[in-house]
């Protein structure tokens, strides 16, 4: 199922197609599945449509992959912030935001 869901969603930012925005947004913020949500914000992202409360939403998700990948969402929000650009310098920033936000290596 992983690889069906990896090439549509390859596809629509290729394609650019944004038809979708609704089932993604709705996805995004109920999806039943943590992986759900994270293919559905990344689409988002990839289509340049995320939304800073989708992506709020994300970070104060009661799963930790789901504020992990926020927060590497949130480089749309905040590229130029001193705190992100000594993140960025680390090698193991997914180990300290698990650390962080807890759950186990992806």
């Amino acid at each position: 199922m992983d690889g069906v869901r990896d090439t549509a969603q390859r596809l629509l930012i290729e394609r650019n197609d944004t038809s979708v925005l609704p089932a993604l947004e709705t996805t995004a913020s109920a999806g039943d599945k943590p992986i759900t949500a994270l293919h559905a914000l990344w689409t988002l992202d990839g289509l340049r449509q995320i939304k800073r409360t989708w992506w709020l939403s994300a970070l104060n998700s009661p799963e930790p992959k789901i504020r992990v990948n926020a927060l590497r969402l949130s480089e749309s929000f905040i590229t130029n912030s001193p705190s992100v650009i000594w993140l960025r310098k680390r090698s193991s920033l997914q180990r300290i935001l698990l650390r962080r936000f807890g759950g186990k290596p992806c």
